[in-house]
């Protein structure tokens, strides 16, 4: 493919709410959209396991983004 793609994970052990899991998705997608056309072409899985706040997980995800964008 010529584009990255993005799956997101997050089962109910960590966040037992439907509500907290979309919302963590979202902000994953969220970030994802923002980083996109900078991205090489590859498939990228965000796993999240255990409860995590949504300002660490922006942080955590622009960290991870901006490594990928420097190493493409």
């Amino acid at each position: 493919l010529a584009n990255p793609r993005l799956g997101v994970i997050v089962p109910k052990k960590g966040n037992s709410l439907a509500v907290r899991r979309n919302r963590l998705k979202r902000i994953t997608r969220e970030c994802f959209r923002k980083h996109q056309v900078n991205l090489p072409a590859i498939d990228i899985i965000v796993h999240i396991t255990a409860a995590v706040d949504d300002l660490e997980l922006h942080s955590l995800l622009e960290q991870v983004f901006g490594e990928l964008k420097q190493n493409a």
